[in-house]
């Protein structure tokens, strides 16, 4: 933990203690009323082990998926025939399901998919999810459109049938993951978050399509295990609450939260976990734990005022790749400190000692005019402004403000501004010299790690490492848009744009990656070296440039023919050296081997294979430099000890140095281009009849709460449907997953 920290986690800790003794009130007394009797009905599946899941009730058929099927049945009640369609994928581990126009939709958690299923056709189509590992769980349609949830993306989804787009909107915070969903009739998308780390809170979330917004309301309790949720008829927000075994609506006009705890019949705790509205305005709702239904006159219960917090935010959409979504920035004021440094002369090299010594790590360097350069030092968490004949300025930022992270960080100076990537905080950061105000946006995908920064047309792009993305942020909207790189663990770090087009190196995969915006197209070349570290990129006459760390080249690329140009270069010691900045100017390649054991610059000439290098006496650590008016600068740096360091900012003459011609290498690599459809399958229906059992049960009344014990104690799971009349489905099982009782029930 930043000991930076801990005064803001204290006080939060204060404010959260004062919210939540605001919120305890007196219950209202409910009287009890005799229990009625009601009749169970059981249909006992034909498949072995098919752990029942989602429910739904549709035109006098009752639809269900099969987990452990894998498979999607119906029951006809005129007939008592089941009918199954076998799911074309193998272990799909189906969960939640919708219907709309006859057909059926349901989720594939494992195998990262939306399902459709045509009964009228025996057609099976499925929809492949982007985001990885995003485990969709339940579902609903809407205007024709299907919405779900992505438990392990933390992400709300959306399909177009007609289309066959997916679009994807984050989460807000990141941490409590989506599960329950359920449409207003405004068009509104309601879902309940569940906390995935101890002591979390769940919230209860609406998302509004129409503006892109997101608005939370968080529960008051920590490790609140909100699961299924409904729209009531008179707009309420009903959910259950697993862990804390209440029944909840939400009035979000007025923010109060109302709950009702279940009574224990048997353990700590019943285990409310799917809910359904009657016609009558009764709450149905399944007792997972305690094996039975419930049902709730929502009278009474205690009433709690919840914190609300908002977001904007736009999706990365699956085949059009962008996601545009908007964050409120953070600005601060911080004040500089100068101070004039002499300079020292060694052979070629111009040298100023940074005034930070003790913890200072200069590394990132840009010039726009070849008279004021910017500096980014991460250990001393500073951003310096260097001019030779003047001053060295520095804005001291706290830890909480700036956490550059290490030297992966960039940087980039556009309309007088300073821009940089703050990479293990998430955040694209901007200094104002001229008013000493840093404004910061938090990157909307969570850890994405952002190093490679470019400012072009007055937006700012930036690659996202181990968010495996790219993306523009519009500070004059603060509207971030991010494209998904096609390769899985690209490792993106250099960007660059030239033409309009984003260039950018991916470390991970070996690989020179091209988005072109104006129509969301990938591009990609593989290196024809194997692991050849590709990290820093130019663009220079229409050729991309990079240099290649572990390779030890200096790479062209020629995306006009296809053609990769590498010129080795020679290491600078028996450990190899480390290509890292790479810059062009006028027509030759400027780089750097840093390293504790290279203190070389080199320049090659691609139009004679003339390769020059400079030694630097210092022994430091190059880190960075910038070419301007012919003259090269450059960042070194010395570390003494941990957290302790001694900078330097140097300036080189390029006259002698040491030449050597080398040969270049040709190769040619076709790129590649991403496309997904979704797959279409036909799979036949087996039909059996199975004989409905019946059992009359007498309730048990405990204030506002009704119960009856499904017979033969199976586990009411997953969803519960109530079509009307009085009528209530669920589905059972009488184990876990190796169960051999598989049923389907109605309470009526």
């Amino acid at each position: 933990m930043r000991y930076e920290k801990i005064p803001r986690l204290v006080a939060l800790a204060l404010l959260l203690l004062l919210v939540q003794l605001s919120w305890l009130e007196t219950p209202t007394p409910v009287s009890a009323s005799p229990a009625p009797s009601a009749t169970i009905l059981e249909w006992v599946l034909p498949t072995a082990v098919s752990y029942p899941y989602g429910i739904l009730v549709h035109s006098g058929k009752i639809y269900f998926t099969e987990d452990k099927g894998p498979m999607i049945g119906s029951l006809d009640l005129s007939t008592n025939t089941v009918k199954e369609w076998a799911v074309p994928t193998a272990t799909p581990d189906l969960r939640g399901m919708a219907i709309d126009q006859g057909k059926v939709w349901f989720t594939e958690w494992a195998a990262n998919k939306i399902g459709r299923l045509d009964p009228s056709a025996n057609t099976f189509t499925e929809w492949k999810i982007p985001t990885s590992n995003s485990q969709p769980w339940f579902l609903t349609v809407y205007g024709g459109k299907v919405w779900f949830t992505e438990y392990g993306g933390k992400k709300i989804g959306r399909l177009d049938p007609s289309t066959n787009k997916i679009s994807e909107w984050s989460t807000p915070g990141g941490i409590p993951r989506p599960l329950g969903i359920a449409m207003d009739s405004s068009g509104k998308v309601w879902f309940t978050r569940r906390p995935d780390v101890e002591g979390g809170y769940g919230k209860i979330s609406r998302f509004d399509p129409s503006a892109n917004t997101f608005k939370e309301w968080t529960l008051p309790d920590a490790n609140t295990d909100p699961k299924q949720i409904i729209i009531s008829a008179d707009g309420k927000v009903w959910f259950t609450e697993f862990s804390f075994n209440r029944i909840a609506r939400l009035d979000y006009l007025t923010n109060k939260l109302t709950e009702w705890p279940v009574p224990k019949a048997g353990g700590s705790t019943a285990g409310p976990e799917g809910i359904v509205e009657d016609a009558m305005g009764n709450i149905f709702f399944t007792e997972k734990l305690d094996k039975q239904i419930g049902k709730l006159k929502p009278k009474g219960g205690t009433t709690r005022t919840l914190m609300t917090a908002s977001k904007v935010v736009t999706p990365v959409n699956y085949f059009s790749y962008p996601a545009s979504k908007t964050v409120t920035p953070r600005s601060r004021s911080v004040t500089p400190t100068s101070s004039t440094v002499p300079s020292t002369m060694s052979g070629r090299f111009t040298e100023w000692n940074v005034p930070t010594t003790i913890g200072g790590a200069p590394t990132n360097i840009f010039t726009q005019d070849g008279t004021t350069f910017y500096l980014t030092d991460f250990l001393a968490n500073k951003i310096a402004q260097f001019r030779p004949q003047y001053t060295f300025t520095e804005w001291k930022f706290d830890v909480w403000d700036v956490p550059f992270g290490d030297r992966e960080h960039q940087m980039v100076v556009y309309g007088g501004n300073v821009y940089f990537t703050a990479d293990l905080e998430n955040r694209i950061g901007r200094l104002d010299p001229s008013t000493n105000k840093i404004t910061q946006w938090i990157v909307p995908t969570s850890s994405s790690y952002p190093i490679g920064i470019a400012v072009y047309g007055g937006k700012v792009w930036f690659t996202e490492k181990t968010g495996n993305k790219i993306g523009r942020l519009d500070p004059s909207t603060n509207a971030f848009t991010e494209w998904t790189i096609p390769t899985s663990s690209s490792g993106s770090e250099g960007v660059a744009v030239y033409g309009g087009k984003v260039w950018f190196t991916e470390w991970g995969s070996n690989r020179i990656g091209r988005l072109d915006p104006s129509t969301n197209a990938f591009t990609e070349w593989t290196i024809p070296t194997i692991s050849s570290g590709p990290e820093d990129i130019a663009v220079y006459g229409g050729k991309v440039w990079f240099t290649e760390k572990t390779g030890n080249k200096i790479g062209r690329l020629d995306p006009s023919t296809n053609a990769f140009t590498e010129w080795t270069i020679p290491p600078a010691s028996s450990e190899g050296s480390r290509l890292w900045s790479i810059a062009v100017y006028g027509g030759k390649v400027w780089f750097l081997l840093g390293g504790p054991y290279s203190d070389k610059i080199g320049r090659l000439d691609p139009s004679t294979n003339a390769l020059t290098m400079w030694t630097i006496t210092s022994g430091y650590w190059l880190c960075d430099l910038a070419v301007y008016g012919g003259k090269v600068w450059l960042t070194e740096v010395e570390v003494v000890a941990p957290g302790w360091a001694d900078g330097w900012v140097s300036k080189l003459y390029p006259t002698g140095g040491s030449v050597t011609t080398v040969t270049p290498v040709f190769n040619t690599r076709s790129p590649t281009y991403a496309t997904k459809i979704p797959a279409a399958r036909i799979a036949a229906p087996v039909t059996t009849t199975v004989k409905a059992t019946k059992t009359d049960v007498t309730g048990s009344i405990t204030g506002s709460f009704t119960r009856w014990a499904v017979p033969e104690r199976p586990f009411p799971t997953g969803e519960v449907a109530a079509p009307g009349g009085g009528e209530v489905w669920f589905t059972a099982i009488q184990g876990w997953e190796d169960s051999t009782e598989r049923i389907i029930g109605m309470l009526g």
